[in-house]
């Protein structure tokens, strides 16, 4: 077995073996993979305890007065925001970038209130939560694999890993 990371929101297309296993945040709707659905982590809002000390904790009244950390091309906080009744566009946010890996980096390093993982945030002590009250869409996990998954002991022994770890972290 050898394990090629691949972090980022570009699918591979398992049916033409770009990978034989994936970890999905939407559900796949190819019929010939084999998926199982892990858990729904949620989100929150997140900042670093050095920034909540300098700027204070933001409310909903005060959205607008803080650094926010959010995606530069793609619209899914956008639309999250507007859909909560906060009409912004994407100059609301300070920092931009379409990765996430990165994002969570700026919200780590203090730079900006951004969306975490609440399992992920639970674990880096120097986040506090923010805006607690506002109910951010869960965050759907699957576990999906090529139909080969089915005629190989290996690739079946590292899903079945997988999902256990997955689980287990969640």
């Amino acid at each position: 077995i050898q394990i090629e990371l691949v972090p980022g929101d570009a699918l591979s297309n398992l049916l033409e073996r770009e990978a034989d296993i994936a970890v999905r945040m939407l559900r796949p709707t190819q019929g010939t993979l084999i998926t199982r659905h892990i858990a729904d982590w949620p989100l929150g809002f997140y900042a670093h305890r050095r920034l909540v000390d300098a700027h204070g904790l933001a409310t909903l009244a005060t959205l607008a007065q803080h650094r926010w950390v959010g995606f530069d091309q793609s619209t899914q906080m956008l639309d999250g925001f507007r859909a909560a009744g906060h009409a912004v566009d994407r100059r609301f946010f300070a920092l931009r970038c379409d990765s996430q890996p990165v994002n969570l980096a700026m919200v780590r390093a203090g730079v900006g209130i951004g969306v975490v993982m609440v399992p992920l945030a639970a674990r880096l002590p120097d986040l506090v939560p923010v805006l607690p009250e506002l109910q951010l869409p869960v965050l759907p996990v699957w576990l999906t694999a090529h139909r080969a998954l089915r005629a190989s002991r290996r690739l079946r022994l590292v899903f079945d890993h997988l999902a256990a770890g997955l689980q287990a972290w969640g």
